[in-house]
């Protein structure tokens, strides 16, 4: 939900488009759509198979990855800043 509400964020008051009309929802449903086809794409690409892809999109909205992979870039950070 967050992901879709900072979407529409950015479309009204970043870019100035429309969400209200039928042809602005269809716009924006079709650039959702195309991201997650990009991402499928590039998985299939790097050799990950089908219910793997959906595995994986469903983890990254998983809070505990979210906040592992917080934490190791902030590590991270912190090494390159040493």
């Amino acid at each position: 939900m967050e992901a879709l509400t900072r979407a529409l964020w950015t479309r009204v008051w970043s870019r100035d488009e429309d969400i209200m009309s039928v042809e602005g929802k269809r716009s924006f449903a079709n650039r959702l759509s195309s991201r997650d086809a990009g991402q499928k794409a590039a998985m299939t690409t790097a050799g990950i198979a089908a219910p793997e892809q959906e595995k994986l999109l469903a983890a990254i909205q998983d809070k505990k990855v979210k906040d592992e992979l917080k934490a190791n870039t902030d590590a991270a950070l912190a090494v390159s800043e040493s």
